[in-house]
């Protein structure tokens, strides 16, 4: 995607744009649309399930829809004053700005998102409790005992003034 995203914008640089060139920055397009369809856009939803601790999931999930909504409300408006001439005349050099953009996601991916396959929802936020290393997520073992299913977690919670035991498997 940030790929497509520079040579998008790359491609936006001659004084006249030829025919060639707004066929190369119609394809660039299409390629990172293609691109983000198939990475990080249902990803989102899925990491942004999984990966907060099971009791702050909610909120988690509340804030990151919040902000994901603000991103998109601030792309959309901007995005016209970015691109026609009687603003900032950016044209298809906006895909240097996006390009750069993904470019800083892919690196925040790297060293901010843990790697989490084969792992249950409670083994996850059992890693976060115990301290493990965001990029240990995928070495870390877990003994017989903790992947035991019938190991329950019970902790006293409030309900509405009244306490109640929470039982996770």
């Amino acid at each position: 995607m940030a790929i497509s995203l520079m040579i998008m914008g790359g491609l936006g640089l001659p004084d006249p744009i030829t025919f060639g060139y707004k066929v190369g920055i119609i394809a660039m397009l299409c390629l990172m649309t293609t691109g983000f369809s198939i990475g990080y856009a249902p990803l989102v939803y899925v990491v942004s399930s999984e990966v907060p601790a099971l009791r702050l999931r909610d909120k988690t999930l509340r804030l990151g829809f919040f902000i994901n909504v603000l991103f998109n409300f601030a792309v959309n408006f901007s995005i016209p004053y970015l691109i026609y001439d009687r603003y900032a005349g950016l044209q298809s050099k906006v895909g240097f700005i996006f390009g750069s953009i993904a470019c800083i996601c892919v690196v925040f991916t790297y060293f901010f998102v843990p790697e989490c396959r084969g792992k249950s929802l409670e083994q996850v936020d059992h890693m976060f409790r115990e301290g493990v290393p965001l990029r240990h997520f995928h070495k870390h073992e877990f003994s017989a005992f903790e992947h035991a299913s019938g190991k329950e977690d019970i902790e006293k919670i409030s309900v509405r003034g009244k306490e109640v035991e929470d039982v996770q498997r």
